[in-house]
């Protein structure tokens, strides 16, 4: 393969050019490399090395020249011309205000020279006087140049450098040990000088002082093993009155004693699946002597390590790369020094008939690690292990130390294969009702042609010709073959796949495997106007519920769910195990996540209560969410909502969220409790970060900054700290608080103080500020806004939480459990993970704190007259009671009578009833409460040739692309997904995500194996019509995207009014007609203000 380069601008420095290959095979996916091609500023380079660094005015100067070729052999016979120049530094002061050295050149002589055919020449020069030379020597459009300092009569041209630092030289680039180190030291003033030299780094290895006379000496020194793997030479030089130099050069030292030689050798070096390897180890020193050490062994899937850079730097390079300096000497002078500051170090397979010996089903990244491998005085180990279901190739490293701190590290690789092998061709997921083309690669790894028999097994995607499900292919010897099955989606919530290929002759191969990523799940769009309801019934009771189906659409499947719970344990874990998984890259989704489920878990321990899915989970995520938590702590102790930020100070001159900062502190608090280990130093950054919010001065401030305050007071309480004037200030501003920041205050002097008679006083006025009904009780803000956290479900959870713990017998309590019991929403929660998690918090310490965790009554359901679900309680029941009823099974033209009755009895009886309906992709029409967006689909080539714009901004938005609803598969196709979200109002904590056909893959350009030579996401703010840019990009606004296997979601912590932009690239891979979900944009702490765009198909042609 020939590819021609590309015109690059002349220049005499060289110059990298980057060359980018994407290749696709038979399944279509895109994979991209890329390296790097130096280009040569000329046929040859050249080098120069004088005599010596010093000379003196009007004696002769040598110079030795060479000329190379790019492999550094000698080149000879090239013409050149060298020109001597003194220097002389003039100080002006830079865009910033430092100082900027200029250097001055004035000529003295020049030559005309040629290498000979040995590629060398020598050049003399004699310095007319003292000073700084520089030498200049160039030709065939190369050009080197080099420095040397001249001593005689008249003062040294030494630049005065900022903070008095001294430039110093080295005799060569690096040494090794058992040599003589040199450096230069320049003499900075006109007459004989002191200086006090050092070679340290950590320790002080030696000192002397030496006299500078002239321009400057020559300071040399013994080099040794313990330098390595680089020494420091620090001067200070000292002139009249309090006149000094201060310089240190960094002095690289080979460091091969530190180093192990370790081989791996893997037995056997080619092997299947669930095949056993063993992997013997062998350490030595640098002498060819064995080691005793601990080392760790990795298998790991060489395909994942292609998708980013190693995120363990090579071991070698980490412990003995440049050294800091470590210590300061020659008096305190020496901390004007900058040099030797610490430097920050680096951070599959795939494969259904009967008579199979496996279905191949374990496909992870990281097959088998072994931290603590341990080699014998021998310097031996040994390892075996058996391999999982992946055919590629597995990546071995093996790295370690020894007790003297001597490291190194090895790699090989073992290829995990077959003769016959099946590699899947699907999508990640699907939606129901997609039509689309599965497919399968047959490998033939064998020398001679195959007769295959291929077999597609599948639950849940039907196919179009069952009778074709098994196919007979030739299979080319060594080649590969094709297989493909068209079909739908069904309405399963999985597709399982499995994929057989068996030869028909001999010899006799099979491979069985499902695709990469196992079952298919399968998406559907369920309609928000699910109906719900719930509630809570005490005594001797029956309650109806009139349930109808839609007459605005005709639903395509679904159906109604019933839940009992005989006490609030039952109704916790439920809504615990509905709770999504969490956004690791925010704080507050994580703690929404922890905290209930360990506030629920230590609850029912204290009961004697055991959950095993709430157990597993805690165990499984108390650990690691706290260290994602104190990953993600800022710079100044605090948190964001989104991310984290890299410095102390952000764009309004604080990085972190103080409201979110106190959740996050909770959290901790409570993990702590719960047993998690804690980073205690990190911890007290964050409450020293709270402890310096001080709460709002009186009339000067907002309710919902009085109630933020109150929240960071209650925070802080749970670390027994209390601020007494902050909580005075905001007692005296009670009237103006929300009863969420009440609420808080309350708790606080209660912990405080329990017999404080305005604890009384606050609960008075949370009493007063209920909005009643015949059965229930809630809370709502007095100023509730757009941009407040403070919805009718955070609120009331906030109330109830601290009148549970600070006054359980309170009369409204149960009055407000019921109405939150009654506002689960049709995912069994209650609205998003700040609200949810606040729900279950004040539901759970209600629960302790009535008690109401044992029941005795016996309970049942009956619909439209016909027996559902019943039981009887004598004790405690963890689990609710659930029955469905499948969509069939609802009269659609009249009401559903859902009828719950309870007997007399200890307890109370929960009810929640859903009915959750789901319509077809296509018929979704786009919905504004508060936001709109909208989706298209361009071609990609469409926003390359519309954003180049010279009279404007550098690029433009794409107005002309014409929306798209197919493409046709093909090499190096791409495809522009385009939402357009429109604020009528500023914005707080915006979520976009937009989901994506099934068929396509999104561009990663994090994943190196992802085109990096084209656009990938892009933000476009538009705020005037007649100037839609005037106001910049607004890439800034928003998160780095996350990227996910059906969806991408973009995040801003704040959004102005106006319109705005997001572009992504598609990737089309597998053909068919795809439905794709509504693209949903929401505010995460008032998830009513929403908006979703229209669904569509989108069609892939072959």
């Amino acid at each position: 393969l020939s590819i021609p380069l590309p015109t690059v601008p002349e220049s005499e420095e060289a110059q990298t050019v980057t060359l980018e290959v994407t290749v696709q095979d038979e399944s279509g996916l895109p994979i991209s490399a890329r390296t790097e091609l130096l280009i040569h500023p000329a046929e040859f380079y050249i080098g120069l090395k004088p005599e010596s660094w010093i000379g003196e005015s009007k004696t002769a100067m040598g110079f030795d020249v060479v000329t190379t070729d790019w492999e550094r052999n000698p080149s000879g016979d090239h013409a050149l011309v060298a020109e001597f120049k003194q220097v002389r530094w003039e100080r002006e002061t830079g865009e910033f205000g430092f100082p900027v050295y200029v250097p001055v050149y004035t000529p003295v002589s020049s030559s005309n020279l040629a290498t000979g055919p040995d590629g060398r020449a020598r050049l003399s020069f004699v310095p007319p006087n003292a000073g700084t030379f520089m030498l200049d020597v160039s030709g065939g459009g190369t050009r080197t140049q080099t420095l040397i300092w001249v001593g005689g009569p008249g003062d040294a041209a030494w630049p005065q450098l900022d903070n008095n630092t001294l430039q110093l030289t080295a005799g060569r680039e690096s040494y090794n040990p058992g040599e003589t180190g040199t450096v230069f030291i320049p003499n900075p003033f006109a007459t004989n000088s002191l200086a006090l030299v050092t070679v340290e780094r950590g320790i002080l290895f030696s000192s002397e002082v030496v006299t500078l006379s002239g321009s400057g000496e020559e300071f040399s020194f013994d080099v040794t093993e313990e330098d390595a793997p680089n020494v420091y030479v620090t001067v200070t030089v000292l002139g009249q009155g309090n006149e000094f130099r201060h310089g240190v050069v960094n002095i690289p030292v080979a460091a091969d004693a530190l180093e192990l030689n370790v081989q791996v050798t893997p037995n056997p070096t080619q092997a299947g699946p669930r095949d056993e390897i063993t992997f013997d180890v062998l350490v030595i020193d640098h002498q060819g002597q064995p080691v005793q050490g601990e080392f760790s062994l990795a298998v790991v899937d060489l395909a994942v390590l292609a998708l980013a850079s190693p995120n363990s730097a090579d071991i070698f390079t980490e412990y003995y790369s440049n050294q800091p300096l470590g210590i300061e000497t020659s008096i305190s002078l020496a901390a004007l020094n900058k040099a030797g500051q610490a430097q920050g170090g680096l951070g599959g397979g795939g494969g259904g008939g009967a008579d199979i010996p496996f279905v191949r089903e374990e496909f992870p990244d990281t097959a088998y690690w072994n931290p603590a491998l341990v080699t014998n005085a021998e310097g031996r180990g040994q390892v075996t292990m058996r391999l999982p279901d992946s055919l590629t190739t597995w990546n071995i490293d093996v790295r370690g130390l020894t007790l003297d701190t001597k490291v190194g590290q090895a790699e090989t690789q073992v290829v995990a294969t077959k003769p016959l092998l099946v590699r899947p061709v699907t999508p990640r997921f699907l939606v129901s009702g997609d039509h689309a083309l599965m497919a399968a690669v047959i490998n033939n790894n064998t020398s001679d042609e195959l007769n295959v028999s291929v077999n597609l097994q599948s639950e849940g995607f039907v196919l179009d010709e069952p009778g074709k499900a098994t196919q007979q292919v030739e299979v080319p010897a060594n080649g590969r073959t094709r297989v493909e099955w068209w079909g739908t989606a069904s309405l399963a919530q999985s597709a399982d796949l499995i994929f057989t290929a068996t030869t028909t002759g001999s010899p006799s191969l099979q491979d069985s495997t499902r695709p990469v990523w196992g079952l298919l799940p399968i998406l559907q769009y369920t309609s928000p106007q699910a109906f719900v309801t719930g509630g809570a019934l005490r005594g001797a009771a029956t309650q109806q519920e009139v349930i109808s189906l839609p007459r605005t659409f005709t639903p395509t499947s679904g159906g109604l769910v019933v839940e009992l719970s005989p006490s609030l344990a039952g109704n916790l874990t439920s809504a615990l195990e509905a709770m999504p998984e969490p956004n690791e890259d925010s704080a507050e989704s994580i703690v929404s996540y922890l905290l209930p489920n360990i506030e629920v878990y230590r609850a029912l321990n204290s009961a004697g209560l055991n959950d095993p899915k709430l157990v597993e989970r805690v165990e499984a995520n108390l650990n690691s969410s706290v260290n994602r938590l104190f990953y993600l702590q800022n710079p100044d102790g605090g948190w964001n909502w989104w991310g984290r930020s890299s410095s102390l100070y952000g764009e309004a001159g604080e990085a972190s969220d103080p409201v979110i900062s106190a959740y996050v502190f909770f959290g901790l608090l409570r993990a702590r409790e719960a047993g998690a280990p804690m980073n205690e130093d990190a911890l007290q950054r964050a409450g020293t970060y709270l402890r310096d919010r001080k709460a709002p001065q009186r009339f000067t401030s907002e309710a919902r900054n009085l109630d933020d305050a109150a929240f960071i007071q209650f925070a802080l309480a749970h670390a027994n700290t209390f601020d007494d004037a902050a909580l005075n200030n905001l007692y005296d501003q009670r009237d103006r608080m929300n009863p969420s920041g009440l609420a808080w205050l309350a708790f606080t002097m209660s912990k405080y103080n329990s017999s404080d008679s305005r604890t009384r006083d606050l609960i008075s006025n949370l009493e007063s500020a209920a909005i009643l009904t015949s059965s229930s009780a809630h809370w709502e803000s007095k100023d509730a806004e757009l941009f407040t956290r403070d919805s009718a479900i955070y609120t009331t959870s906030a109330v109830v939480y601290a009148l549970a713990q600070i006054d359980p017998a309170n009369q409204i309590i149960p009055n407000a459990v019921r109405y939150l019991a009654a506002h689960r929403n049709a995912n069994r929660m209650w609205n998003t993970g700040h609200d949810n998690a606040w729900a279950i918090l004040a539901l759970n310490a209600a629960m302790v704190g009535m008690g109401e965790v044992r029941a005795d009554f016996a309970f049942e359901a009956e619909l439209n007259g016909s027996p559902l679900t019943n039981g009887d309680i004598a004790g405690i029941q963890v689990t609710p009671l659930t029955a469905t009823v499948p969509l069939e099974f609802l009269s659609p033209n009249s009401p559903n009578l859902l009828t719950i009755h309870r007997e007399d009895g200890l307890g109370r009886l929960y009810y929640n009833a859903i009915l959750q309906l789901n319509r077809p992709v296509q018929d979704v029409k786009p919905l504004d409460k508060g936001m709109q967006i909208e989706r298209a689909y361009l071609a990609a080539s469409c926003r390359a040739s519309t954003q180049d714009d010279a009279s404007g901004p550098s690029r433009r938005p794409t107005r002309a692309c014409p929306h798209l609803s197919s493409i046709q598969l093909g090499p190096n196709q791409q495809l522009l997904a385009q939402l357009t979200l429109t604020l009528p109002h500023d914005a707080y904590h915006v979520m976009v995500e937009d989901f994506i056909p099934a068929g396509t893959e999104i561009l990663d350009q994090n994943l190196e194996t992802s085109q990096q030579a084209v656009d990938s996401t892009d933000v476009q703010v538009q705020f005037d019509d007649s100037n839609p840019f005037g106001e910049g990009w607004g890439w800034w606004l928003f998160n780095p995207p996350q990227i996910r296997d059906e969806s991408i979601l973009f995040t801003a912590d704040y959004l102005p009014a106006g319109t705005y932009v997001l572009t992504y690239t598609l990737t089309p891979l597998q053909a068919g007609e795809y439905r794709v979900l509504p693209a949903h944009a929401w505010q995460a702490f008032f998830p009513e203000v929403q908006g979703t765009s229209a669904g569509t198909v989108f069609e892939i042609k072959p």
